[in-house]
């Protein structure tokens, strides 16, 4: 099956739930739900049909499959396998924060990567896709503010972690000083430094990798000191992604 062969079971699904047409009903979504488990069929799905699955679906009330599509439309915004804006315009159009979180953040690093009209005094030209409204925009320029400053506020002051237990205060303030130092010099190394700083779940997942592999906090820190310590670098970094449309509200 194909996009149209899909097209064609929504408005099925949409004509039966309207009408209460219960079996065909049921045959219909039973059908999609199976194409959409597909990786093969979701890793070529448009965003054209992406935008329309999640469309019948609230209007069905299919709140599983919904939140299914939105995080496979949303892996393959983060995978640059699909484009953003069409997901800001149905996560605006919907209210759906997780998609617009991903869809939003993402487009901001595209935009960096694309500003290359640059003035003689070297100013940057402003350039958006057409078809964002100015309330989006805003939320773009407000988000990118949010990002960069999450960013900045972090990198100057590490995660915080407890004591572990068999770790004497007098340790453990080596511990966290130890932290802070690995801390600081992997927030200044070529690898953080190649992303812009409203890359913030780059820069986070690279964090993790680069702290998890440090031999010097390995080799210096009580071993479960380091455990909580990287715990709560993670605990950041999910909390971030779980509240990333947080960032992209506007102006108040």
């Amino acid at each position: 099956m194909d996009d149209a062969d899909i097209d064609r079971l929504l408005s099925v699904a949409a004509i039966t739930y309207e009408y209460h047409f219960f079996s065909l009903q049921s045959w219909a979504w039973a059908t999609i739900d199976q194409m959409t488990s597909h990786e093969v069929y979701i890793e070529c799905c448009s965003s054209a049909t992406f935008a329309r699955i999640i469309d019948v679906a609230i209007i069905c009330q299919k709140t599983d499959l919904c939140d299914s599509i939105i995080t496979k439309w949303s892996d393959r915004i983060r995978r640059r396998t699909a484009p953003s804006v069409p997901a800001i315009l149905v996560a605006d159009k919907h209210e759906l924060p997780s998609l617009r979180g991903v869809a939003y953040h993402v487009y901001i690093q595209e935009m960096i990567e694309n500003q290359t009209t640059v003035t003689e005094r070297g100013a940057n030209q402003f350039h958006v896709d057409p078809k964002l409204s100015n309330g989006q925009v805003m939320r773009l320029l407000s988000g990118y503010w949010s990002l960069v400053s999450f960013w900045e506020r972090l990198r100057r002051s590490p995660p915080k972690f407890l004591r572990s237990q068999g770790c004497s205060s007098e340790s453990h303030r080596t511990c966290v000083d130890i932290w802070e130092c690995r801390w600081q010099i992997i927030v200044g190394s070529s690898k953080i430094l190649t992303y812009s700083s409203a890359d913030v779940l780059s820069i986070l997942s690279c964090m993790q990798d680069q702290l998890n592999a440090d031999h010097e906090l390995t080799r210096s820190v009580k071993p479960q000191c380091r455990i909580m310590a990287l715990a709560s670098l993670k605990q950041i970094s999910d909390d971030f992604y779980g509240g990333l449309s947080d960032h992209f509200y506007g102006c108040i």
